[in-house]
């Protein structure tokens, strides 16, 4: 059964979320309108600490709390606290101790907000040019999983819309 969560959008100019807080962040003329990132110190950052120039967010929005859970895995949480626990150990010296599995993707679709295992891949051709010669091109994708990639089960089927 599908659910429905309301996402209230705030201007940057009138309130700011809480500093490391993962948001949705939002500009009309990107590529991709809504992304995932975080303020901190003054600055905006995408999720992966990418820094973001000055007036590239607009608005910036909670994140959802998704549809009540359908999967019993929580591998991505067990592995994560894993590695934390294996890199403390390694690295006692340091402090504020980090760490979270890349490749994962946020996908829109009947039910809302989902995330699932993904992996990015590039193909490469070489074309040919009207002048003469020819030139290489290089598309970047990401496949998303069906399945957990770590325990199998499978992820909750994605509701198509329209």
């Amino acid at each position: 059964m599908p659910t429905t969560e309301k996402i209230t959008w705030y201007p940057v100019s009138d309130r700011l979320p809480d500093d490391e807080m993962t948001v949705l962040l939002w500009h009309p003329e990107m590529d991709e309108p809504v992304w995932l990132g975080y303020h901190l110190d003054g600055g905006w950052f995408a999720a992966d600490s990418f820094p973001l120039p000055d007036g590239t967010v607009l608005y910036w929005a909670e994140m959802l709390a998704g549809p009540e859970k359908t999967s019993t895995c929580n591998c991505r949480a067990d592995i994560e606290e894993m590695l934390l626990a294996r890199f403390i150990e390694q690295s006692p010296e340091a402090t504020e101790h980090k760490a979270s599995l890349t490749g994962y993707g946020f996908l829109f679709s009947g039910t809302g907000l989902e995330m699932k295992g993904c992996m990015p891949f590039e193909t490469t051709a070489k074309f040919p040019l009207k002048k003469g010669g020819v030139k290489a091109k290089t598309q970047k994708q990401s496949m998303m999983f069906n399945y957990c990639p770590f325990c199998g089960e499978k992820y909750p089927d994605q509701k198509k819309t329209g």
